[in-house]
């Protein structure tokens, strides 16, 4: 607003004209300014014709109680009114205003994720970066999401120099025709800090840069709608005329709109960037998510023991003892209880010594710092460890602290709505005192969500009604307003809102209880239950309303109500997650995919189905496996209060808050009752509806959050012991012959060699000096193979093996690394070990040179990275590797550090297979502890870092600085002619703060010697120890008194001379030195002044374990790396390397005998495969040389190697289950089979392996968890074996390709369910599931009988295709239509006949016995005589059983017959229709059937019931039953 006023007024007075003159729309523009400026309100009886400004300013308005992470955003807005300013305090975060908005149906603008240059609104706001910072109130861990961005400050753009400096840049020469524009601008970039232009010319590598390109020329006037610019003409007389003209305002498209966000992040160029790298605080403080903040002493105390609760004691929801180990305080373990107390107080005043120093601004010292240089302070309780849990549980209480202090204001300010407005509403639910004291003094997130929750259900209604009271008290405008109902409406359209707006809430206040009370009575009873004396519905009737039409409504909307509000209280949330997560069990079944996916290989193998698992022994990361899994689709993840034991036995969680009678009225009338049941209902739904699913997903994101916390320490660790130990040092005292004159002061020479996966490709060696600067190369192109190879592979190996020798005689390395590869690095090691050996003995080398196997992931990551292409352009990837890898020999820390680039080349390492699956932030967070830690502890030679590129990122991690601070001072040391001579130097000419400087000091080393042969300016001795700063004096005090000089000697000739005889340090009491420091005021400083002895002693003294070449279980597993990882128990395909065998023994070979074979031929009793056809070849052959045909010896197994060259040993007895003398008879050499591993020895790198059958089909029991569900997997396996089955019969069956309308390509199954569909008369005929030259004919006789019979094939063209004769029951059919007309349709006939007769038993089948028996008794009753009744076969189709009675003693009969293409054939005959059979059947139905009449034994002349099997006619023709 201001620059738009001022441009106005500038053009005023350029242009000389009055207001008057100014351009209608131009006034009207300003005027509308003037009006947005003014902080009035008017107030209106009708709030529905508000306009559209109003409602925006209501917006503004709610950013009084809703959070806001932008503090950028905050800032700036908090100078334009005394009302903004106020709600600015009060906001909450971005959860609660996503809750808001759901309740109050807002719909927000999304933000966005490029970097935008804003045009200049009428607000004249800056441009703002939107902030990705977590406030999510609703998550305990405070970081679910996890895509943290760097908290780099953005601002308007900025200009670099006056506005004379840019009068060129609009200059325009004039040809003397074209007319000259003047056009009012306004620089959008006078902020931009001094110095920028020349940073950008560095980063974009171009010397010509602009920064006008940037940014838009008019970017301060895109904001006004009627812009002029002044354009000057000749007027034809010799002068000239000033002519205004609307600008084009056409947007232009600027330079920095088409780089992408990321790219500007990298070069550190905004001004928030340079604000970091400026002000005199540690990078780190500054980025932290919730930053650094000054605390008073009270704060600190509380915060210290809130820290040793939560981050030391507090224990978690699944079992992390193992990785807890080193964040635990080992000072206060295993101690007896006695002194436990004492020592506990002792650490809790260390805690807060060190958040005193991490808080109060005039220390803002960093963990790094504390641990080095403040040990007393803390008593040496607490570890480095220690210290960083300390600064991260730090910023975890600086995010509660603002969250809690947000969510008290917003409370506060809502009890004094309540108290001070004529609000009735607002004043049914008072906020209590002890409401505020909950919210103050809670503890986690967790609580402070339970609270909030409650809030927004009690209150949530009543937010915009306290905003427009406090906006009529700031304004003083308020009108008093008369309520005219009692129930105000809600934005919020949720069943507890109307319920609240139909008054359903007094009939839940007469339920006895309120939720308040309901959960004071939780842990005692406090309240008694005041009880109604109406019934429930009779109540509930005095609230009938038109939402709710009866009693039952309106009781149960009571009844939500209060179960509403119980699941909303703090104490009852609490307690129900305690019950839950004490007491929650888990079931794991994997998915049809995952039935398929999850392999032996799958590390949820012997884990995917589990049964009523606690959660609370879930290990490690182990859940995340589940959860990837889950989200992958592989299993399906249920998480339950209650197991399988207390689900049989109904012992349910709410049965807790039912059983103690807590909201129970211990009386037995009907009324009592009735409420009681009521009151069950209620809590019931509470807990089980509403609390349940609410702890069950909480659970669920609890323990997710646990094992990424676990899978992020197992990295630290991992990535802990890659830089923990030191480089290569070399022994110089026997050393001196070899050094040829070298200054041996740090002079170390490493080579390293590489080999490729590739064996055609060359490997490479290469030589760096001390600083890892490469001296020289070599390629050695046949390095690879073997010395004693076929063909001219021995020779071209000799070639680069003379190679190699020639290049260590001339460059004599200390030590030579060769990268671990695969198994082939062991062999290759031997080469290089006899070559080094070979000049030792020519006496060409003055000492064996060592050579080491090295891990080479590092190295590979280093040659892949974009880094590595810009530093080494001409150098091929291996020589790229090999150069990385001699580095890691001389040093592995900047090698990392080196990897901790822009684009963040250290995530690549392999630390954990589910690094990938956790918030990376998180892990860069651990890693860059681990990072910082190391190497402060190492130091950093900053002269070094400025020469040498890969040494550059070391500074970034030293102790205050950070990316930003490490840039800009290594800008300022390359001004300063490279060179730092001494440590005061940071301050004077690099213009470090001091706190900075204090913090970084003691860290940064200079090399003296080195630096005193580059000057000639005096060289402080202890700018080359650890020894700070702020202790010089008391060292130079240590050296003069050691030495027993005067006083008035020279200090620094006392350093010199102490340094050069450390011994007379010893003689030192320092005890009484730190005991005149106490007396003098500095404090207690013994474990500094031995420090500084100690330093003294040594500069600099390398404080990591030596170098240590992997050997045994860590040589094994970085060798299995690059395969599939083998396991005991696993199933592995390896392929059959060769046949093992067991050397003859000679002296006991006279006395072995040559077995006999039938054909007469001996054969050797060792081999078994030479044979002979006399005893003395026999003889000859196993005293022979094996490596000349002689016998191998006995075999014993065979040899087998794997896909990571790793190779095992397959012994006789576990090829086949029978004896086996020669393997070769069961396996073949060069072949792949599937083995399992018994027994895997990790130190000799052995594999036990088995083939047999019996063990591949076994699964190793023992592996499987302790809670596997072997009903479920085994219901799983009999499913898959079902689907299998399915599957392979499926793809046997051809599809065949037949033209006729009742050909199906289909089974049994489908052809009834569409025979179901059709008419009677149809029939389908379909492919044989059984023979691929033959059909199916299927067609429906009556409800779920189907007649099915089977159609041969013959004189096929194609298997596809149908045969051109088709043969049923001995006659032959030209084509499917004779066959239907002539065979099927007849039968089908007769059937339909039957099936619709008048007697015919239409409820079942003649299988039925009883129900057809039934059946005929009922028809003699309807007929008055003795009926027959016909009944189709289910077992057997195309037959049918007539029952009747036969005599007068109604005894039933049931005799079979069927039916055939020419008729019906009954006892033995044929009958060509069914009325026929019928004449003959009663005519004769007196005579037993021949059967009964032929039996030798007498047999009744009757059959009561069904037999189990229908008796079987044999047909007069085959093939269609």
């Amino acid at each position: 607003m201001d620059f738009i006023d001022n441009q106005a007024e500038e053009s005023d007075a350029s242009s000389g004209h009055s207001d008057d003159e100014e351009p209608q729309s131009k006034k009207m523009k300003m005027a509308k300014e003037k009006s947005k400026r003014k902080k009035k309100m008017v107030a209106s009886s009708d709030e529905d014709e508000d306009d559209d400004d109003d409602e925006e300013e209501n917006r503004k308005e709610m950013q009084g109680f809703i959070a806001d992470d932008d503090d950028e955003e905050e800032d700036a807005k908090s100078e334009k009114s005394e009302k903004s300013r106020h709600s600015g305090e009060d906001e909450l975060d971005d959860e609660d205003l996503d809750l808001i908005n759901e309740n109050y149906d807002i719909r927000e603008t999304k933000k966005q994720n490029r970097v935008q240059l804003g045009d200049s609104s009428d607000e004249d706001e800056p441009i703002r970066r939107p902030n990705h910072e977590d406030d999510d109130l609703l998550s305990e861990r405070g970081s679910d999401d996890g895509d943290r961005r760097k908290d780099r400050g953005r601002g308007d753009r900025g200009g670099y120099g006056s506005e004379s400096e840019r009068s060129e840049d609009d200059f325009i020469e004039d040809d003397g025709d074209a007319p000259r524009r003047h056009r009012k601008r306004h620089r959008g970039d006078e902020n931009l800090p001094e110095g920028a232009e020349d940073d950008a010319r560095d980063v974009f590598g171009v010397e010509d840069f602009n920064l006008d390109e940037f940014y838009d020329d008019d970017d301060g006037e895109d904001g006004l709608e009627d812009e002029e610019e002044e354009i000057i003409e000749d007027d034809g007389e010799g002068g000239e005329i000033k002519i205004r003209r609307k600008k084009d305002t056409t947007k232009k498209s600027t330079l920095l709109e088409s780089i992408e966000p990321s790219e500007i992040d990298r070069g550190f160029l905004l001004p928030g960037d340079k604000k970091i790298a400026k002000e005199d605080l540690p990078e780190r403080f500054q980025l932290r998510r919730t930053p650094v903040t000054e605390a008073d002493d009270d704060e600190l105390e509380s915060e210290a023991l809130w820290i040793i609760k939560y981050a030391f004691e507090e224990g978690t929801v699944t079992n992390q003892a193992d990785l807890d180990q080193d964040d635990k305080l080992d000072c206060i373990m295993n101690l007896d209880p006695s002194v436990y107390e004492d020592r506990k107080k002792a650490v809790i005043k260390s805690i807060k010594k060190v958040l005193q120093f991490i808080r109060v601004r005039s220390n803002s010292f960093e963990p790094t710092f504390i641990g080095f240089y403040r040990k007393e302070d803390i008593d040496n309780l607490l570890t480095m460890n220690n210290l960083w849990r300390v600064y991260d549980f730090d910023e975890k209480w600086c995010h509660l602290s603002e969250k809690k202090n947000k969510i008290y204001d917003l409370m506060r300010r809502m009890r004094e709505y309540q108290e001070l407005s004529d609000d009735l509403t607002a004043k049914r639910r008072p906020i209590s005192d002890a409401d505020l004291m909950d919210t103050k003094y809670a503890e986690t997130l967790e609580q402070l969500t339970d609270i909030h929750a409650n809030f927004q259900l009690l209150y949530g209604a009543l937010l915009d009604d306290m905003i427009r009271w406090e906006k009529g008290r700031l304004t003083g405008e308020e009108e008093e307003q008369e309520y005219r109902v009692k129930f105000k409406s809600s934005i919020r359209n949720d069943k507890y809102q109307m319920c609240v707006e139909n008054g359903i809430g007094e009939l839940a206040g007469r339920f006895g209880l309120t939720a308040k009370q309901f959960s004071e009575n939780l842990n005692w009873k406090k309240h008694d239950i005041e009880q109604d004396p109406m019934l429930p519905l009779e109540a509930a009737e005095e609230y009938v309303c038109p939402a709710f039409s009866d009693s039952d409504m309106v009781l149960n909307g009571a009844k939500f109500m209060l179960a509403k509000e119980i699941s909303r209280q703090p104490q009852v949330r609490h307690s129900v997650r305690q019950e839950f997560r004490q007491s929650a069990h888990f079931w794991i079944k994997p998915t049809k995919k995952g039935r398929d996916t999850i392999d032996q290989t799958h590390p949820l193998y012997d884990k995917r189905y589990i049964k009523s698992k606690p959660v609370r022994s879930l290990t490690a990361e182990e859940f995340l496996f589940y959860h990837k899994a889950k989200e992958d689709g592989l299993v399906d993840v249920l998480i339950m209060y209650e197991s399988e034991e207390d689900q049989d036995s109904n012992n349910y969680l709410v049965n807790k808050y039912l059983s103690d009678s807590i909201f129970q009225k211990d009386e037995y009338t009907e009324n009592v009752e009735q409420w009681n049941s009521v009151r069950d209902e209620c809590v019931n739904m509470a807990i089980t509806e509403m609390l349940v699913p609410y702890m069950r997903d909480e659970l669920y994101n609890t323990i997710l959050e646990e094992a990424k916390t676990a899978v992020a320490k197992k990295c630290r660790k991992e990535f802990a012991s890659r830089i923990s130990r030191s480089g290569y040092l070399p022994d110089f005292d026997n050393n001196d012959d070899d050094d040829d004159g070298m200054d041996q002061h740090g002079a170390r020479r490493i080579m390293a060699v590489c080999y490729p996966t590739e064996r055609d490709e060359a490997s490479f060696g290469v030589m760096v000096d001390e600083n890892g600067a490469i001296v020289d190369y070599l390629r050695m192109v046949h390095f690879t193979k073997r010395t004693f190879g076929g063909g001219n592979n021995g020779l071209r190996k000799a070639e680069s093996m003379d190679l190699f020798k020639k290049f260590v005689q001339r460059r004599k390395p200390h030590a030579i690394g060769l990268n671990i590869e695969d198994m082939e690095c062991t062999r290759l090691k031997r080469d290089l070990e006899e070559a080094v050996a070979d000049l030792f003995s020519q006496n060409l080398i003055y000492k064996p040179i060592p050579v080491f196997l090295m891990d080479n992931e590092a190295a590979k990551v280093y040659m892949r990275s974009n880094v590595s292409l810009a530093e080494n352009p001409d150098h091929p990837p291996t020589l790229r590797q090999a150069l990385s890898l001699a580095r890691l020999l001389l040093d592995p820390i900047p090698e990392y550090a080196h990897l901790w680039n822009i684009d963040e080349d250290i995530f690549c390492l392999s630390l954990h297979p589910l690094q990938r699956d956790i918030d990376q932030e998180q892990l860069a967070l651990v890693l860059s502890h681990e990072l910082v830690n190391k190497v402060n502890e190492e130091g950093v030679d900053i002269n070094k870092c400025a020469e040498f590129p890969h040494y550059t990122n070391m500074l970034q991690f030293t102790c205050g600085l950070g990316p930003r601070k490490a840039t800009d001072l290594l800008k300022s040391i390359k001004a300063n002619d490279n060179l730092i001579e001494s440590r005061s130097k940071l301050v004077v000419g690099c213009k470090l703060g001091p706190k900075v400087f204090m913090n970084c000091a003691g860290f940064i080393k200079i090399d003296t010697i080195k630096v005193s042969e580059k000057t000639d300016a005096y060289v402080e001795v202890l700018d080359g120890s650890r020894v700070h700063p702020e202790t010089y004096e008391w060292a130079r005090k240590m050296a003069v008194d050691a030495l027993e000089v005067d006083d008035s000697a020279d200090p620094t000739a006392a350093l010199q001379e102490i340094m050069e005889s450390p011994d007379r340090l010893r003689d030192l009491d320092l005890d009484a030195f730190a005991d005149e420091l106490s007396r003098q005021g500095f404090g207690e400083k013994k474990s500094t002044l031995y420090d500084i002895s100690s330093e003294l002693s040594a500069r600099y003294k390398d404080l990591r374990q030596p170098f240590q070449e992997p050997t045994g279980e860590l040589l094994y597993d970085l060798l299995a790396r690059s395969g599939k990882e083998i396991r005991e128990g696993a199933k592995v395909l390896g392929t059959v390397q060769s046949v093992q065998y067991r050397k003859v023994d000679k002296d006991a070979a006279d006395s072995m005998l040559p077995d006999v074979g039938e054909d007469g031929l001996f054969t050797c009793p060792c081999c078994k495969s030479f044979t002979s056809s006399a005893p003395g070849g026999i003889q000859e052959h196993m005293l022979g040389d094996s490596r000349q045909g002689g016998c191998p010896g006995t075999p014993v197994g065979i040899r087998v190697r794997f896909d990571n060259g790793m190779t095992g040993f397959c012994p006789n007895k576990n090829i086949s289950s029978s004896h086996v003398d020669n393997p070769l008879t069961r396996v073949k050499i060069n072949q792949p089979y599937y083995f399992k591993v018994l027994k895997l020895d990790k130190e000799r790198f052995s594999l036990f392996l088995s083939c047999k059958s019996s063990d591949l089909k076994e699964d190793d029991l023992s592996q499987r968890d302790q809670y596997w569900d072997e009903h479920q997997y085994q219901a799983d396996l009999e499913l898959m074996k079902s689907e299998s089955k399915k599957k392979t019969e499926a793809n046997t069956r051809v599809k065949r390709v037949i033209a006729h309308p009742n050909f199906h390509n289909v089974s049994y199954e489908a052809a009834t369910k569409m025979l179901d569909e059709m008419d009677w008369s149809e029939c389908i005929i379909r492919p044989s599931a059984n023979k691929d030259s033959g059909l199916s004919v299927t067609w429906k006789i009556c409800d779920r009988v189907y007649h099915n019979f089977f159609v041969k094939e013959s004189a096929k063209d194609q298997v596809f295709s149908i045969g051109r004769q088709l043969s049923v029951g001995g006659e032959d059919f030209e084509d499917l239509d004779e066959l239907i007309a002539r065979f099927v349709q007849p039968m089908i006939q007769i059937s339909h006949e039957i099936t619709t007769h008048k007697y015919f038993f239409p409820n079942g089948t003649c299988e039925e016995t009883e129900a057809v028996e039934q059946f005929v008794r009922e028809k003699k009753r309807e007929l008055g005589r003795s009926p027959y009744v016909f009944s189709a076969s289910y077992r057997q189709p195309c037959q049918f059983c007539i029952s009747y009675m036969f005599d007068n003693t109604e005894r039933i009969r049931h005799e079979y017959f069927k039916i055939v293409p020419h008729g019906v054939r009954f006892r033995h005959q044929n009958f060509d229709t069914l009325d026929r059979m019928m004449a003959w059947f009663k005519r004769h139905f007196h005579e037993p059937p021949i059967e009964l009449r032929r039996s030798a034994i007498p047999a009744p002349q009757y059959r009561v019931g069904a037999p189990p099997a229908a008796p079987y006619y044999p047909p007069q023709f085959v093939g269609y039953h």
